[in-house]
């Protein structure tokens, strides 16, 4: 029972490292698929992937560079800047890749915003007039259509 209790706390101290490993591995994963389907014009698949590899590596800037592409070819604007910023938050400014996120997110500034989608209207509670052979006194004789 001790040697169990001694490898469980062995495998324990050990997983920190292990996990970071995995997380980064997992991450190139998913930054690999997505960039496939980004090359292959899917691009809500790609978006997917990016947003796994972001949120296994939330401190690392290509996640944010690609989900702000993405996000361009999807045509939101507000979710490319966020990404944007914070990947230029992440890199050097003298980074390779500065420049092209620095020219889209300009584009993106420039570019007008579509007002908010309105939530849809509610369902009226009158119900929908049935088809009785003859109503009830107490409700409301139908209306006929505008002739």
């Amino acid at each position: 029972m001790r040697l169990a209790l001694a490898w469980i706390a062995v495998a324990l101290l050990a997983a920190p490292a292990a996990a970071g490993e995995s997380h980064d591995d997992a991450a190139l994963q998913h930054l690999d698929v997505g960039v496939a389907a980004y090359h292959a014009g899917d691009y809500a698949a790609a978006r997917r992937e990016f947003e796994a590899a972001r949120r296994l590596v939330p401190d690392k800037a290509n996640p944010y560079r690609w989900l702000g592409l993405t996000e361009v070819q999807l045509g939101d604007c507000t979710q490319a800047l966020l990404a944007f910023e914070t990947f230029l938050k992440l890199v050097p400014p003298g980074d390779e890749r500065v420049p092209e996120v620095t020219r889209l997110r300009d584009q993106c500034e420039r570019t007008p915003r579509a007002p908010p989608a309105a939530a849809p209207p509610s369902p009226s509670p009158s119900p929908s007039p049935s088809p009785s052979p003859s109503p009830s006194p107490s409700s409301p004789s139908p209306v006929a259509p505008p002739s």
